[in-house]
């Protein structure tokens, strides 16, 4: 996955802010209080629908700024296997949320999750917890069960890949060597007489 473009618009602090990323890592940097980590929680929750790693309400993330009316929004542009998807929430005046992604639009939450966690292959907790990282949750991971973390790093880095790409190459050798073996007694046979 990666973000191309987040848009906020009457969002905490901001206003308006577009903000397009490059490839490869992205650093955000400010001083305390400029909005580096309402940014990042605002393309989590864009994303995910997740609110809570805001500390004020749904509707307090409504720029003090903003005329009456006048919609706030976050709007996350995104491309994942080559495949670019464009996800847009309103907060006010009314809630509602779209993901456009293929020529199809889902506006109803659990499409819209659903659709999501089918794209990325992973459940919206996996976003959550190895992602969108939180700077003081950094080695939380490190905590949970063994089993737990395995399931969801398996889950993170698609392992179920590799581990049909192992077998298939492990299948391979073995019939390879078997070949070999036949081809030496063969040899070895012929040399004998």
């Amino acid at each position: 996955m990666r973000i191309l473009e987040l848009e906020l618009c009457n969002i905490c602090q901001y206003k308006h802010i577009k903000v397009s990323f490059n490839e490869g890592l992205t650093a955000i940097v400010g001083p305390n209080g400029s909005g580096k980590s309402n940014l990042l929680n605002a393309a989590y929750t864009g994303i995910t629908g997740d609110f809570s790693r805001f500390e004020l309400s749904r509707q307090g993330l409504v720029c003090q700024y903003a005329k009456k009316g006048v919609p706030s929004s976050i709007r996350v542009l995104m491309e994942h296997l080559g495949v670019k998807a464009q996800i847009t929430r309103t907060i006010a005046p009314s809630s509602s949320r779209e993901l456009k992604i293929n020529d199809q639009t889902y506006t109803a939450e659990k499409d819209v999750i659903r659709k999501i966690e089918e794209w990325f292959g992973l459940p919206i907790k996996v976003i959550g917890e190895y992602i969108f990282v939180e700077q003081w949750q950094m080695f939380s991971m490190l905590n949970s069960q063994p089993s737990e973390r395995a399931k969801d790093l398996y889950k993170l880095f698609n392992l179920n890949k590799a581990e049909i790409c192992y077998s298939t190459v492990n299948e391979r050798l073995q019939h390879f060597n078997s070949l070999n073996k036949e081809s030496t007694l063969d040899t070895a046979s012929i040399s004998s007489r």
